[in-house]
């Protein structure tokens, strides 16, 4: 039977109404699951009552029972609602955690901490997605493919805690925010009523883990889920509790740290407004998927973070009150290029509008604060920077006179660019050395590329693929998708080189930036790759590896936004036409892969064929690279000297060639709690910088 609302407020019952069923959407027996939930409707709907009516047409008078017992339901809910915030430390009206101010997630707060820009635009992005600027939103960031895995860190652990400690009582609360939300019309704001359920879980203390705690601080306007609640008895008889957050990263960072304290900072404020004497002690972070399978948490003391939260927090909220969307943004420049993730593209346009400084290629965010202190903020202005200025300019910027130089340069030929249409270049000093000392061309030469991914799931391979073209341009690849199938990858490929080596005594391997050696110093660490301990240390020690990048980085100065590889090909090649044009494009594909696979191998798959086309042509753009060099090395060296310019496809330098050289591995196995503690002073000084702005 349902009751329509007239015009004038009434209740109006449908002529065909015969009968009227009331129901009980809660009854008064509460369902219990084994492992301790509260709150849940025992199965079907309870009818407390039949009611027969020959009403045909009847509307409910402004007083009739309908009417007093709803204002007497609205009465009710208002009540439950202040004695719910009253219980949570706050007085006020029901409405005032959802509706009296915004209310805020730790999450917000570590996008803040990454890039008060992106965070700004993000915002503007939810509440004025008409806006013009709005439009020059890019692509996701690589990150958001990787979600899925985040969140399997965290079951991951859970799986960890059933099997390996089963005497530990585990309480899920996933499922309080439904249960809240569907009592809002009742018993007030959702938030409150979903923390005031899990705070009565944590003091009934029936478990020893909490998974998915709702948590909220009214009065900063703070509601978050923390991933794992754990309940230890403290030395005193008190209890303590440690909360844990999961995370797919490998390292902990400073943004990591304050929303474990904004969950510790709502926790402590719940307990102290409940009279309890239990204390929050420690934060902890569970790093990869690694760490999860084992249970293992990195800890700090909470009453470490809390305070440098507390400071990031007011400017946080600061922020956020004086948010305009008429307004402009924060400064794109002040965050780091990786950080703007989807605003890139708006971030560009931008620094092209004012001509920023953030468009030289090199020149770092403290350099460009100095730069701007002194009164060059454009592109321009450091370009137009005298040579006989420098020396006096150095002193009072406190930039080195050599550093000073080269961005002066760089931003020249950016600006020469800019107004001819021409790539500028000019030789730095030290360029005929460095080119000089290009290895002698040798038939066994190679070119080296690999595929890899940052995260790679336990077990996995870090990198899927290892490419090689060779002088004529056959090409070989090998791939790997397990850790052991990656060590038998890199086998072959050693063991290959090794044989290759002698029938080319002088072969060089030819890679554009460190990467490739790095993957190699990793591997020489790795316990099961002794065997070929040996195989790998020669080829730093005989400098077979040549990092190609060095030589152009060192010997030419190029009017260009950035020295990749992507940047400097459209000098002796045409524009790429395969299907992944990047790193990033090839990390996301082969996650695509592995989470739906389309095949077994690249012949039968169209996703790692992509890939694979995509190596193909790094290792081919890398061999075109270093014939471009010897077909201008001549010319350069030749030339009457460095300081002279060229334009477009007539500049071509390169630099510094110089395989790396390090013979003894100075790289220090990763020691978490140093880690932490860095991330904790990153933590300080990001809080101190808060408070001087």
């Amino acid at each position: 039977m349902l009751l329509l609302p007239t015009a004038k407020g009434g209740l109006y019952f449908p002529s065909h109404a015969a009968v009227v069923v009331v129901i009980a959407p809660r009854s008064g027996i509460v369902a219990r699951e084994p492992w301790g939930r509260r709150g849940q409707t025992a199965p079907g709907l309870v009818a407390i009552g039949v009611v027969a009516v020959l009403l045909c047409g009847t509307r409910t008078s402004a007083d009739s029972p309908l009417l007093l017992s709803s204002r007497r339901a609205e009465r009710q809910r208002r009540w439950r609602g202040r004695w719910r915030l009253r219980r949570l430390g706050v007085q006020g009206e029901a409405g005032a955690v959802d509706k009296d101010f915004k209310v805020y997630s730790p999450s917000a707060l570590s996008n803040y901490m990454a890039s008060p820009f992106v965070s700004w635009m993000n915002r503007l992005l939810k509440e004025c997605p008409d806006d013009p600027r709005c439009a020059f939103i890019g692509p996701p960031p690589l990150g958001t493919f990787f979600w899925v895995r985040g969140e399997e860190v965290e079951q991951r652990l859970l799986r960890f805690f059933r099997c390996e400690r089963p005497e530990m009582k585990i309480m899920d609360l996933t499922h309080l925010i439904g249960e809240a939300k569907r009592q809002t019309t009742i018993e007030g704001p959702w938030r409150a009523v979903a923390t005031e359920m899990a705070l009565e879980e944590l003091m009934r203390g029936e478990a020893d883990m909490y998974f998915q705690v709702p948590l909220c601080h009214p009065e900063l306007g703070l509601f978050g889920i923390a991933d794992f609640i754990l309940r230890r008895p403290a030395a005193d008889g008190c209890v303590e509790f440690a909360i844990w957050d999961t995370k797919l990263a490998l390292h902990p960072r400073p943004y990591f740290l304050t929303q474990l304290a904004a969950y510790a900072e709502c926790l402590e404020f719940l307990l102290r407004a409940r009279g309890s004497e239990a204390a929050v002690e420690s934060i902890g972070l569970v790093l990869g998927e690694s760490a999860a399978d084992h249970g293992l948490a990195h800890e700090l003391s909470a009453n470490e973070v809390r305070p440098y939260f507390r400071q990031l927090w007011a400017r946080f909220r600061v922020a956020q009150e004086h948010f305009d969307p008429a307004g402009s943004p924060p400064d794109p420049a002040d965050t780091a290029t990786a950080a703007l993730s989807q605003w890139s593209p708006y971030a560009k346009k931008l620094f092209s509008e004012r001509d920023d400084l953030a468009l030289v290629a090199g020149l770092t965010r403290l350099q460009r604060r100095k730069l701007m202190a002194a009164g060059y903020d454009t592109m321009h202005s450091l370009a137009s920077l005298r040579p006989s200025q420098l020396k006096r300019f150095s002193k009072v910027t406190g930039i080195g006179e050599k550093s000073l130089q080269k961005l002066r340069l760089q931003a020249y030929l950016q600006c020469q660019t800019l107004s001819s249409g021409r790539t500028a270049s000019r030789l730095r000093p030290g360029a005929r050395l460095a080119l000089a000392a290009l290895p002698a061309v040798d038939k066994g030469d190679v070119f080296f590329d690999l595929e890899g991914t940052p995260l790679p799931p336990p077990q996995a391979a870090r990198e899927y693929l290892l490419g090689v073209s060779t002088r004529d341009g056959v090409y070989h690849d090998w791939w790997a998708h397990d850790a052991e199938k990656e060590r038998d990858a890199f086998r072959d490929f050693l063991s290959w080189l090794k044989e290759r080596r002698r029938r080319f005594p002088a072969l060089h391997v030819y890679h554009y930036g460190s990467y490739e050696a790095s993957a190699f110093r990793r591997l020489r660490r790795d316990p099961g790759m002794q065997d070929v301990f040996d195989d790998i240390t020669t080829l730093f020690q005989e400098n077979v590896l040549v990092d190609l990048y060095a030589v152009v980085k060192n010997s030419l100065a190029l009017g260009l936004p950035g020295y990749g590889l992507k940047n400097i090909e459209h000098f002796y090649r045409p524009k790429r036409e395969t299907e992944v044009t990047g790193g990033a494009d090839s990390m996301v594909v082969y996650q695509q892969w592995m989470d739906d696979p389309d095949g077994h191998d690249w012949q039968s798959s169209g996703k790692l064929h992509s890939i694979r086309d995509y190596n193909q042509d790094d290792c081919e753009s890398t061999r075109q690279l270093l014939s471009w060099l010897r077909r201008r090395c001549s010319t350069l060296l030749s030339s009457r000297g460095d300081a002279s310019a060229t334009d477009g496809n007539e500049e071509e330098a390169d630099g510094e060639e110089e395989g790396p050289d390090e013979v003894v591995d100075n790289w220090k196995a990763a020691n978490p709690a140093a880690e932490m503690q860095k991330a904790l002073r990153a933590l300080k000084k990001a809080a101190s910088e808060a408070c001087a702005v």
